[in-house]
């Protein structure tokens, strides 16, 4: 795979420098690869929106970059995802789990989803041949590098981290977010209520992980979640220095996977485990107070 992925690379615009590095390589077959990689239909740039899972760390959804060289017949999903081989259970509690872009085979990463009933659209990305190169470049970077991220669910997680290789593919041209959903504007407090509304336990595991976080450091662009891109892409332009646009996406979005899965609320509520604490904690008390009463006569 890694092979593949070195070989798109060079495809779509190191030939040059694999050249200079390589005086074996040919210079008239290093211009034709390069006159193909200006082609904007030399590779495709695809942002996957992965509907909420089962999972408790998936009832927010997932975000992977795709990237596709039909002519090569290479076709690659970017993921950001947690390592837990390098972390515990007890880092995803504490937030210091460790993270980092993994690379698959696109049919191998819709594969789970599809199993699970997962929808999965596609939205295509409005980047030029240039962007594209860089793109890749900064992704297979990244896969090189490893988990060295700490992933955290305000800062540093698959949809912000996507959006920074975007951002990092286009300087020093940037996305610009407008007509963002009214719950980006809500306070940090109320923010996780709203989007843990279907989830009573996640609403509690989130209080309880951001306890001493009062979210002053958010921006309104940080409280997107995978669920709003639907409404938020359409709306996302990408604007140079001089303050000219373009729409960040191409067309209307592609569905690659329906969306089957519907999350059932689970019947054992919060709740009922602080009746069931209270009454446990009543019950030990009334039982030691009569016995030390007992011993007292």
């Amino acid at each position: 795979m890694r092979s593949k992925i070195l070989l798109l690379c060079f495809l779509i615009g190191w030939g040059n420098w694999l050249f200079a590095a390589k005086p074996s390589v040919d210079s008239i077959q290093v211009s034709s690869i390069n006159k193909k990689a200006q082609n904007p239909d030399f590779v495709h740039v695809y942002l996957l929106d992965v509907s909420p899972g089962k999972a408790y760390y998936s009832i927010f959804g997932h975000v992977a970059i795709r990237m596709v060289c039909p002519s090569k017949k290479l076709d690659y999903c970017f993921s950001f995802e947690m390592n837990m081989k390098e972390s515990s259970k007890l880092d995803l509690l504490t937030r210091s789990v460790k993270a980092g872009f993994g690379v698959i085979p696109t049919p191998d990463f819709l594969k789970p989803y599809h199993e699970e009933g997962r929808g999965v659209t596609a939205y295509k990305i409005n980047l030029t041949p240039k962007e594209k190169q860089e793109l890749w470049k900064f992704l297979d970077q990244s896969v090189s590098s490893g988990a060295i991220w700490t992933f955290d669910y305000t800062s540093i997680n698959c949809l912000s981290m996507a959006f920074y290789a975007l951002n990092s593919a286009l300087m020093p041209e940037q996305i610009e977010f407008r007509n963002l959903p009214p719950v980006t504007k809500l306070s940090f407090e109320d923010w996780k209520d709203e989007i843990t509304c279907q989830s009573p336990w996640m609403n509690l595991l989130s209080h309880a992980m951001f306890l001493t976080e009062d979210g002053s450091n958010m921006m309104q662009e940080d409280k997107i979640t995978p669920e709003m891109l639907k409404d938020v892409l359409p709306q996302a332009v990408i604007i140079d220095s001089c303050g000219r646009t373009r729409p960040l996406v191409l067309g209307k979005p592609n569905m690659l996977l329906p969306q089957i899965y519907h999350d059932k609320p689970y019947w054992f509520k919060p709740w009922m485990l602080f009746g069931i604490l209270i009454s446990v904690s009543i019950a030990t008390w009334i039982f030691i107070y009569k016995k030390t009463k007992r011993h007292k006569v």
